[in-house]
């Protein structure tokens, strides 16, 4: 998802980048809650029957979806913030804990899409100037990185 910001103090403008997300982490607990529920009330009436080794194997799914949603929901934590300013170009990646920033001047950069090797692969966008090429958007889905790679060839 692409997000545009104007400053009007300094002029600046920034492309917010973000993955696609429709689940958020209140729903993704929320969720766990609900399946917890249904497969321990499951699980309970097999082994009111007899069958107690329902119990360990509904635990054990419980346990993988909630390993499944944590990974997902932190791939999903990814924010890309580009800032185009009128002589340089700034890149924040936000991963988790770490963040890297990237600065360019606009003399000479350049973006490049990509193409992939095989088919059904995504394409790939980079900001190159020189020998420093950083990847943007690899998360973004191919309109959303074909709409950024217009914006950006048109902001420089």
């Amino acid at each position: 998802m692409i997000a545009r910001e104007l400053d009007p103090a300094t002029g600046a403008i920034r492309l917010v980048l973000t993955p696609n997300s429709s689940l958020t982490q209140a729903q993704a607990r929320l969720l766990l809650a609900a399946m917890a529920v249904a497969m321990g009330t499951i699980a309970l009436f097999f082994t009111a029957l007899g069958a107690w080794m329902v119990l360990p194997f509904s635990g054990g799914e419980w346990l993988m979806l909630a390993l499944a949603l944590w990974w997902v929901q932190r791939k999903l934590s990814v924010i890309e913030i580009i800032t185009i300013h009128n002589s340089t170009v700034s890149v924040d990646v936000k991963r988790l804990a770490s963040e890297q920033s990237h600065c360019f001047e606009k003399t000479w950069l350049r973006v490049e899409r990509v193409a992939p090797v095989r088919g059904g692969y995504p394409s790939r966008l980079y900001l190159r100037r020189q020998r420093t090429s950083l990847e943007i958007g690899s998360f973004l889905i191919e309109s959303e990185r074909d709409m950024l790679a217009q914006e950006l060839r048109q902001f420089l």
